[in-house]
């Protein structure tokens, strides 16, 4: 009896030290999921890297155009990504409330300090009247340690008024009384009917005028203000030009952004998936599509340049580095020229890589 007794008082006693060893342990785990959330969070908000979003002018009529300007101030070895506000066709819509019309790269701004400043401006119009905030738009920030972020901007507001808003009318009730009437003779009614149709007539016909151009002015500004894709992979270049990256010994991130800037041309003006294929399949896609093959062999170099510094661990010189963005741009220029001559032969339409591979060489 006393041994069975003193068995059961040390079962007891384990599972009570077994039960309190766990929850210890869960205590622990749970304190270390919240210290690495924290430790995330503090890093994000310590982050060099500062969003701003700026409105101009903040009070416009329904319809009218405005500028909304996103900016980041990062240092030199961070690479900012700003959101592309297009339709799933390749030009602009409706963004929340908001009817964009244009998207702008602004150019660099070297600080004082030594970061830079990187900036879009987004002209866009409303249509609703009242206080409306403006479209909730955040920046991928890649740091030089290989992480992404995303950075929102603080929203503003702006305000959309009438042009028939009377609200700003200081007159009083008084002062709008009609004057007693005068008695006047009656005049004849045709002259008056002949000449108030007359007047009608030339409103209309110059109302009609008047929307027509501006229609015309409308359209052709749009068409003016979205950037082909040769024009959007040139900004790229320049840049990344600007940042003389070789001259800071960062090969490896100079060719990293010199193969995105490459890729992503080739998707926009081929509709080739460049960015999830290699070297090889990207030159074996484009050789398929009835284009002329100018421009594959400075389109090889600078890709095949790219891999080697980046799986090989390639070293380079600072002039070589340098030459690439020249053979990059050449590339562009060689391969966009090639388009166009793919355009012509079939009338001027567009087409992607797979649409037109079975066309004549």
């Amino acid at each position: 009896m006393t041994m069975a007794m003193a068995r059961w008082l040390c079962e007891r006693t384990m599972g009570r030290i077994t039960e309190r060893i766990t929850m210890a342990l869960l205590a622990v785990c749970a304190l270390a999921l919240v210290f690495g959330e924290w430790r995330d969070t503090a890093r994000a908000q310590t982050s060099p890297v500062s969003v701003g979003l700026t409105v101009e002018p903040e009070t416009v009529e329904l319809g009218q155009e405005f500028a909304m300007t996103l900016s980041a101030n990062h240092p030199s070895d961070y690479h900012i990504s700003f959101p592309r506000l297009r339709t799933e066709e390749g030009g602009f819509g409706t963004f929340d409330a908001f009817e964009i019309v244009s998207q702008t790269p602004l150019e660099t701004v070297y600080e004082a300090d030594g970061t830079l400043t990187t900036a879009i401006e987004v002209r866009a119009a409303l249509f609703e009247i009242g206080s409306q905030p403006t479209p909730q738009m955040s920046v991928t920030i890649r740091r030089p340690d290989g992480s992404i972020v995303n950075r929102p901007a603080r929203r503003s507001s702006i305000t959309v008024k009438s042009e028939f808003d009377t609200s700003g009318d200081s007159r009083s009730d008084s002062d709008m009384e009609l004057a007693p009437q005068m008695q006047v003779p009656a005049p004849q009614i045709w002259p008056t009917a002949l000449a108030g149709s007359a007047a009608l007539l030339l409103l209309t016909l110059g109302a009609g005028y008047y929307w027509r151009d501006k229609l015309i002015s409308l359209t052709q500004r749009k068409r003016d203000v979205i950037p082909s894709p040769r024009e959007l992979a040139l900004w790229d270049l320049d840049a990344l030009d600007e940042l003389d990256l070789p001259a800071q010994a960062e090969f490896a991130e100079h060719y990293a952004r010199l193969s995105d800037v490459l890729k992503v041309f080739v998707l926009r003006r081929f509709g080739v998936s460049a960015p999830a294929m290699t070297t090889r399949q990207i030159l074996e896609s484009l050789e398929d599509s009835a284009c002329s093959p100018d421009g594959l062999d400075e389109l090889a170099s600078a890709l095949e340049e790219s891999e080697l510094v980046k799986f090989a661990g390639m070293v380079l010189d600072p002039d070589s580095a340098r030459e690439s963005v020249e053979t990059a741009r050449r590339a562009v220029n060689l391969l966009d020229g090639a388009a166009l001559i793919r355009d012509v032969r079939y009338g001027g339409s567009e087409r992607t890589g797979s649409e037109c591979a079975g066309g004549e060489r």
